[in-house]
This record gives C-alpha cells, sequence and structure tokens, in this order.
C-alpha cells in the first residue's frame, strides 16, 4: 500500500479519498423502521452506482465484490489506474440511488 506523504503537526495537505462502511447506518435503518431506499454497503456499492459493465469491462468479475477490497487492491497495485478516478467521479456524482438500481433496493 503506498505511504502517506510527510504529516505537518498531524495534517495531512496531501488530496486523499477516504471510504467508509456502512455497517452501523445500515444496522440502524434496519432495527429502526426502515423508512426510504435501503442504504448501500460495500458489498453491493457496484450496483448501487451502476458501476458494474465498467469494471467487468476491464477484466474483473463482480459477483460478490467488495468495493473496499476492490479499491485498495486497484489503489496499491496499480494496475487499471484509469479507473480509480472513474470510479471516485461517479461515486461522487452519484450518491443516491435512481432508476432500476433505486427499485431493486426499495424490493
Amino acid at each position: 500500500m503506498p505511504k502517506l506523504p510527510p504529516l505537518d503537526k498531524n495534517v495531512n495537505h496531501a488530496p486523499h479519498v477516504v471510504l467508509l462502511g456502512a455497517g452501523a447506518s445500515i444496522a440502524a435503518y434496519l432495527n429502526w423502521g426502515k423508512k426510504g431506499p435501503r442504504l448501500p454497503s460495500m458489498q453491493d456499492l457496484v450496483e448501487v452506482l451502476s458501476l458494474r459493465t465498467e469494471i467487468q469491462n476491464v477484466g474483473y468479475e463482480t459477483d460478490g465484490l467488495n468495493f473496499e477490497a476492490f479499491y485498495d487492491d486497484l489503489s496499491s497495485s496499480g494496475k487499471n489506474e484509469d479507473l480509480i478516478p472513474f470510479l471516485v467521479r461517479n461515486s461522487i456524482n452519484n450518491p443516491v440511488p435512481s432508476g432500476n438500481a433505486a427499485q431493486a433496493l426499495r424490493a
């Protein structure tokens, strides 16, 4: 895994992306009424953000894909470096499920 740049008094000035798991939010959703669309997890993020085709097109299997582990592998291996900006851009631009993905999540 790449090393972080040196810190300046506990501050890292380098741009970075942090992916967080949604376990606590999903647990809260399941325990407190299940209102609105189901929250995505690292296991179904590829579906929620409609990334399956693009990831498969570069040769990865997407069934049961853990997005967090997949992203870590991409960033640390240096393979398919052009896929990382695509994933980041689509994660930011598609934060809310829509269309068929949202319908499937509500089922």
